[in-house]
This record gives structure tokens, C-alpha cells and sequence, in this order.
């Protein structure tokens, strides 16, 4: 079970976190129980998640750094709008 973590307190973006997360399970193959805490954008991460679901972790990881990347040099202020 996860949720937001690194969020609020540390002004760390909710795509972003929730992204690592979703990477992370994948990875140790487990399945992720996500509590958005009163976040409504969790149909958005349903969306991105079915794109990822024909790539492999490694080339999700790769797309998720590029679209990381255009969000932290001011190009996207939405890492999903880059995905």
C-alpha cells in the first residue's frame, strides 16, 4: 500500500512520485495498492499506466527520465502531458 509520498512536505510532483512507485512495484512484481488521499487526477494515472503496459520497465523508465527532464527545464509544468 502507498500513496503520496514526498508530495506536500517536500513539494515533490504527484505524477512524478506516483510514477516512481508504479516503477518500482513493477519491477519487484508486485502489485501496488495506490491511496491518492483525497487526489482526483488518479483516472490520469490510469491512462499513462495503460500506455507503459506494452513496454518494458526499462523503456518506461527511460520515457518517464526524458519526460522528467522537459518538466524540470521548464518545458512541461505536467510530466503527463509529455507521456
Amino acid at each position: 500500500m502507498t500513496g503520496n509520498w514526498g508530495c506536500g512536505a517536500f513539494r515533490g510532483d504527484l505524477r512524478t512520485k506516483f510514477l516512481i512507485q508504479w516503477l518500482a512495484c513493477s519491477l519487484a512484481k508486485k502489485k501496488m495498492l495506490y491511496c491518492p488521499y483525497g487526489n482526483k487526477n488518479v483516472i490520469e494515472n490510469e491512462k499513462v499506466i495503460d500506455r507503459f503496459k506494452k513496454m518494458t520497465i526499462g523503456e518506461s523508465y527511460k520515457t518517464i527520465l526524458e519526460a522528467a527532464e522537459k518538466v524540470r527545464t521548464g518545458e512541461d509544468t505536467n510530466i503527463y502531458e509529455f507521456l
